[in-house]
């Protein structure tokens, strides 16, 4: 199984662009008013799939014009958002003297987690520096919802749901990017499927080469046996994160063997490529699974990507942990965690 998420390198900073991108919505517009009626609003917001949020926020932010031209409708559907996200984690941050226990503490800790990320995903769809495409920016758009969704499992996971789902979950970020998801699946801007030398358009030219080489000269060698540069994938892993410049593909080669290893490729660590000796051959196992009251099922994987440009080719990852044994309980448990939307499988 392959899988690969392309993203541009990370923004140097996290929370002062989000208002710096927000105060551009009066650059982009041609056509502004000193102020706009509830009837515009309701007309605009009513071809939302959630037109009540769109319209609080409307007026929330006080918003001078009603976007004509199918890019302004999409940009500012991704400003609301983002202003709900950024209003919803300052609510977030101030929970934490209320707290009673350390359940509530650690589903605090990991939804402000989620809320951050969720920022910085909706922060890279608004830049416009960065070269993307319609696609690239639902690919943001679903992480930064998929991160949401993240907070609401962990909620639920650690048995708090009842006294911290109302206060630390805001319904209204998850529809306002809804709300920006759309503008961006309909029909006109759908992504075609096309493909070249089997593989779809979107594999670069470089890493389409790495897939069909029998053997990719790897830059870090993993084996258990001490032939390699390292006996752990982590350690290789850390040394990736040393080395590499996020701009070139880093190839680390895991030799045969069962590897019993939690592995996490962060944001900042990109364009990572694991290759094994084949899917019987080279395996990275872990037995966790949620309803253990410290892991929730976000942090269950095996192996967990949240790093760009991600591929793995021959090799097996695995979570022997199952589901949970009690006949009243789900408890699942996952081997691979990806943001990946575009996925190659053989």
């Amino acid at each position: 199984m392959f899988s690969r998420v392309t993203r541009p390198p990370k923004m140097a900073t996290k929370f002062g662009l989000s208002v710096l991108f927000i105060s551009f919505c009066s650059l982009f517009s041609p056509t502004l008013s000193s102020s706009i009626t509830s009837n515009e609003i309701e007309s605009w917001c009513n071809k939302t799939p959630y037109p009540e949020p769109c319209k609080y926020s409307m007026k929330q932010n006080q918003k001078t014009f009603i976007p004509n031209q199918e890019f302004e409708s999409r940009r500012v559907a991704i400003e609301l958002a983002l202003q709900s996200a950024l209003t919803a984690q300052s609510h977030h941050q101030r929970l934490w003297p209320t707290l009673r226990n350390d359940r509530e503490k650690n589903a605090w800790t990991r939804c402000l987690n989620f809320y951050n990320k969720t920022i910085d995903e909706l922060n890279l769809a608004l830049d416009s520096n960065i070269k993307s495409t319609n696609f690239d920016t639902q690919t943001w758009l679903s992480a930064a919802s998929t991160y949401l969704e993240s907070c609401r499992d962990t909620i639920n996971d650690l048995g708090v749901s009842d006294s911290m789902l109302p206060l630390m979950m805001s319904n209204n970020v998850s529809k306002l990017i809804t709300n920006s998801l759309d503008l961006y699946c309909k029909p006109s801007s759908a992504f075609p499927q096309t493909y070249r030398d089997d593989f779809p358009t979107w594999v670069k030219e470089a890493d389409r080469k790495l897939l069909q080489e029998p053997s990719p000269s790897p830059d870090l060698v993993v084996a258990q046996d001490g032939s390699g540069d390292y006996s752990t994938i982590k350690d290789a892993l850390d040394q990736a994160a040393a080395k590499s410049s996020g701009n070139g593909r880093f190839v680390i080669y895991i030799k045969s063997g069962v590897y019993k290893e939690y592995l996490e490729i962060g944001q900042k660590l990109e364009n990572i490529m694991l290759v094994g000796d084949g899917m019987t051959k080279t395996i990275i196992t872990g037995n966790r699974r949620n309803g253990t009251g410290a892991v929730d099922t976000f942090h269950s994987a095996t192996v967990g990507v949240d790093g760009g440009g991600f591929i793995a080719r021959d090799i097996t990852f695995q979570n022997t942990a199952g589901r949970s044994t009690k006949p009243s309980s789900c408890s699942p448990a996952i081997k691979l965690r990806s943001l990946c939307l575009l996925p190659l499988r053989f």
